[in-house]
């Protein structure tokens, strides 16, 4: 018994052994091959890396490569160009020397028939100065024949004098000031509106974009498109901008220009959306409510002193039209977001009549002035009012509702009529209404009768005592014109005794100012009244003809230029498309 167990036991333990061998030997095997593993997952590992080496190193080949073939192609369309524009230079330069040889073989072969006794017909003409004559006498002095447009009332002869006033203002820009934002056509020279800078924003370019298209100048235009594409570059502009200037110029200006040739033109969109980045830096304030100004290189923004360190009204409350336009073609909801929640801080702070004062604290989120005008720091935020409701297709009522308040407290705390029946917008500060109005209160007019020809209240007794202010305010617009020696408006007049004045020579001078065209414009659209157009004529010819006596075609100012007088002489001339002006003197 003793040996079977002992037997049993030895049996066991042999079975035992045998099991853990077995056991470790699963384990090295195991462990071999994990090892084997580890071994090949770090030789994929490498490889990966190696692949992903050699793709990188490919990429940034190529991006050299691509770099280095635009830097090339760059070169070589701005060597192109300043080529071109040399050859341009040399052909421009053989042609007006043909021509003054030309003009000296035709002298020298008149003279000598004239001292052979001979009759010799005109020749044709070698400039657009020159004409055909008839078969004459050459000892008798000729006469060029008649102008079928002077003193004529046609429209065809009244547009070609528009059109060839902006040929005339544009081709002295073009040639004096090209790139530089104001010409100065007395000193022949450009100006930057950043004094000591040589960079340019080009703002007499950017204004006058859609202007060329609209004139039919589209080689003039094709150069402009040129310059904002090579030359223009915001970002790089050191110094500090007017965030209003900015929107309503160059943002305006370009996008207008983009959607009025077509969106043919995606350079325009693009720059346009450079600008407006830039200034939405100044939109980062408390209130929302943008600063006045902004350095463009270094995004740092604020507000003037003269301004109490509040925001301007006209200043921010007229961004919306280029701002929403903006967030539309670039499918970018930021700009209108900023845009719409100035009007909402506006609805929520503007006083039932809605005729908001001049000044808001972007801080204190309250007004800061009981100033309300139609004229300068205010005139803008009442028109956008209504242009607002019209951009969105008149689906926004708020807008329809705001401008409509607004036209009811301009109707019955701010129109007012002097005893020689002229109507005025006239001006509430310091508690009392002042009788001033400004040369830029004239948009007024336009804006009322657009107002009620939109809004359908042609047919209303109050739609039609708005149309008939509306038509007694641009008429008193006009007198501001007629009314002085020199058939030019001053910057404002006044009201005193029922008579308008020129309140001394601080606002005897002319910004030639657009307004009032503007209206004219309108009236002429809504009412179709004959004597509008020659209204209308005779604020443009008026200072075409003072300028041009004093100093020639060169400074032709229809259109777009600005200037400044003393004493009648004129000093400097300014070209600028929006807000051009001419600076004069007057005595009544």
């Amino acid at each position: 018994m003793l040996r079977k167990l002992l037997a049993a036991v030895l049996v066991a333990a042999i079975s035992g052994s045998e099991a853990e061998d077995e056991s470790t030997a699963l384990w090295q095997d195991t462990y071999k091959l994990g090892k084997r593993v580890e071994i090949l997952t770090e030789s994929m590992t490498s490889i990966v890396e190696d692949v992903n080496t050699a793709i990188a190193s490919r990429r940034e080949a190529r991006a050299k490569l691509r770099e280095t073939e635009e830097e090339e192609l760059s070169t070589l369309k701005v060597d192109s160009r300043k080529k071109l524009k040399g050859l341009q230079k040399k052909v421009t330069s053989v042609v007006d020397k043909i021509r003054d040889l030309q003009k000296s073989k035709e002298k020298e072969l008149n003279d000598l028939l004239k001292e052979k006794g001979c009759i010799r017909q005109q020749a044709a003409p070698t400039t657009n100065n020159e004409w055909v004559g008839e078969q004459q006498d050459s000892s008798k002095p000729s006469t060029p024949p008649p102008d079928p447009c002077e003193d004529s009332d046609d429209e065809y002869c009244q547009r070609e004098e528009i059109k060839e006033a902006m040929r005339t203002s544009w081709s002295a820009y073009r040639k004096h000031a090209w790139g530089w934002d104001e010409l100065m056509p007395v000193t022949k020279q450009g100006k930057n509106w950043a004094k000591g800078v040589t960079k340019s924003f080009g703002l007499t370019i950017h204004d006058s974009l859609t202007t060329l298209l609209i004139m039919g100048m589209q080689e003039e235009f094709e150069e402009a498109l040129e310059w904002i594409e090579s030359d223009f570059h915001p970002s790089e502009m050191d110094f500090t901008m007017s965030v209003f200037e900015s929107i309503i110029r160059m943002v305006g200006g370009l996008i207008s220009a983009y959607e009025f040739s077509g969106e043919k033109h995606p350079i325009l969109l693009k720059k346009a959306k450079e600008v407006a980045d830039i200034v939405l830096f100044a939109y980062n304030t408390s209130s929302g409510i943008p600063h006045a100004s902004i350095n463009y290189n270094q995004r740092s923004h604020g507000n003037p002193p003269w301004s109490g360190g509040s925001s301007v009204l006209s200043e921010f409350g007229t961004v919306q039209l280029e701002f929403r336009t903006m967030s539309f073609h670039t499918n970018n909801s930021i700009y209108d977001e900023k845009a719409t929640w100035i009007m909402d801080v506006i609805e929520e702070k503007a006083p039932d009549d809605m005729l908001c004062p001049t000044y808001f604290s972007t801080t204190s989120f309250r007004w800061t002035s009981d100033h309300i005008t139609l004229g300068a720091l205010g005139d803008s935020f009442f028109e956008y009012l209504l242009k607002q409701y019209l951009l969105t297709g008149k689906t926004e009522e708020r807008y329809k509702v705001m401008y409509e308040k607004a036209v009811g407290g301009i109707m019955k705390r701010l129109v007012q009529k002097a005893n020689n029946k002229l109507a005025y917008v006239a001006e509430y500060k310091r508690g009392g209404l002042f009788h001033k109005m400004d040369h830029l209160a004239c948009f007024s007019g336009g804006m009322l009768a657009l107002g009620v020809q939109e809004l359908e209240r042609s047919d209303d007794v109050d739609g039609a005592k708005i149309l008939k202010t509306a038509e007694e305010i641009t008429e008193t617009c006009y007198h501001m014109y007629h009314n002085t020696p020199t058939g030019v408006a001053p910057e404002i007049v006044e009201f005193h005794g029922g008579e308008m004045t020129i309140p001394g020579r601080r606002s005897s001078y002319y910004l030639l100012r657009p307004e009032t065209v503007e209206s004219f414009m309108y009236l002429w659209r809504i009412t179709k009244k004959a004597k509008i157009p020659r209204l209308g004529m005779g604020s443009l010819q008026s200072p075409e003809a003072l300028v041009q006596s004093r100093y020639g075609r060169l400074l032709r100012p229809a259109i777009c230029f600005t200037c400044s007088t003393n004493a009648g002489q004129l000093t400097t001339v300014f070209l600028v498309g929006r807000d051009t002006q001419i600076s004069l003197h007057f005595v009544f």
